[in-house]
């Protein structure tokens, strides 16, 4: 414990005489109309510090006069730049030069604002983060938020329901930013099982697929139509229908919901259906309800999730429109059965026979396939007792 102690006393100690002598390092300043890139060298002889700064960009070659013994280093760095448009930040024991409106801008501060909404009411939870940055924060109750910043950033403020804002800090230190809402997502009318709802007003995990989401999406299924179209779909072959052409695709709604899998119920137009029955240019939106919340109106029939279609159907003084897709696919199968030829298969099925007590074939009947396989047909329709004639 005592050495831990001892230790811990030495770090404070050590940082604690860095700071100091950063603070009170004195040097001795002979000048006379020497140019201030002269004066930083002699500062940097004398002391640790190291100058940084950009040719380009700080211009260094104005002359002073100055003569001054036991001077301490920011007192020097005062004086050389008072009348400059020069600036200067002490980093440790780098001494960083830049333009003064530069640096000013890149000094942090701590800026306060308020969050609300139209009517007024603060809005909490709402998060308040320097675009392009991970610097952030959110409102309190009473939609307070306290931010460090530079000049140069710009806030974003986004809430759930409202309209993101980006607003920039320039040189204000209270900032009060109204958000508005988003009239468009809170407005989309959702199909659920007992109607349809605003989607403000649902509680549940819905997703909404609408007909121009199936824009230049062509495909022969619906399976096929809805791949990527919504967060939690997941599709596969079907184990039943293997890989043969044309075989339709088994869907989960958040993975496999059993060991024995399970499929969404499906609802077309208020009816129980299926999707591969389905035109897919007949389909005007799908709605997918997800949780047990979203899904309860179907109790027992909808336990893997429900999946809601509206098709397409005619409006008033809506014109009559004709519309035409072709698909031509072609497809490689991906698994196809090696056989083996008969005399082999034969065997087999014998061997497997030794076991349960019986051969399936004869040894007569093994020799006419032995001779199927030659061509021998003669000795095929002279082994078998009663050959027709011909």
């Amino acid at each position: 414990m005592k050495l831990i102690l001892s230790f811990l006393l030495l770090c404070v100690s050590t940082v604690f005489s860095e700071n100091v002598s950063s603070q009170i390092a004195r040097v001795n300043i002979v000048a006379n109309k020497l140019s201030v890139e002269e004066i930083i060298k002699q500062i940097e002889d004398q002391t640790d510090y190291l100058f940084v700064y950009s040719n380009e960009k700080v211009d260094l070659s104005h002359r002073v006069s100055l003569n001054a013994s036991d001077i301490s280093v920011i007192n020097v760095l005062n004086r050389i730049f008072e009348n400059s448009d020069i600036g200067y930040a002490i980093e440790g024991n780098n001494i960083l030069l830049m333009k003064k409106d530069v640096l000013q801008q890149q000094k942090g501060k701590v800026l306060k604002g308020t969050v609300k909404d139209q009517s007024g009411e603060p809005v909490i939870g709402a998060n308040v983060v320097v675009k392009g940055t991970t610097n952030g924060t959110v409102t309190d109750v009473d939609g307070n938020f306290t931010l460090e910043v530079s000049n140069t950033d710009v806030l974003q403020v986004s809430f759930i329901g409202y309209m993101t804002r980006e607003v920039p800090v320039k040189n204000r230190n209270i900032l009060n930013v109204n958000l508005i809402e988003d009239t468009k997502s809170l407005d989309e009318v959702v199909v659920v099982g007992y109607g349809t709802q605003k989607k403000v007003n649902l509680t549940g995990a819905v997703n909404v697929i609408s007909n121009e989401d199936f824009e230049n999406r062509q495909a022969s299924t619906v399976s096929q139509l809805l791949q990527g179209a919504a967060p939690g779909f997941n599709f596969d072959i079907g184990t039943q229908d293997g890989f043969e052409p044309g075989a339709t695709m088994n869907i989960s709604i958040r993975g496999m919901g059993s060991l024995n899998g399970g499929s969404p119920y499906v609802v077309i137009d208020g009816f129980p259906g299926d999707l591969n029955n389905l035109n897919p240019e007949d389909i005007e939106s799908v709605s997918v309800l997800k949780d047990a919340a979203a899904s309860a109106i179907y109790g027992a029939r909808a336990p893997y999730g429900v999946i809601l279609v509206t098709t397409k159907k005619g409006k008033k003084n809506e014109k009559v429109s004709v519309s035409y897709t072709g698909n031509l696919i072609v497809k490689t199968a991906q698994k196809l059965p090696e056989s083996l030829d008969s005399y082999t298969w034969t065997r087999i099925l014998n061997e497997a026979g030794d076991n349960m007590g019986g051969h399936p074939f004869s040894n007569e009947t093994i020799d006419r396939v032995i001779a199927y396989q030659k061509g021998d047909f003669e000795y095929i329709r002279n082994s078998i007792p009663d050959w027709p004639e011909g």
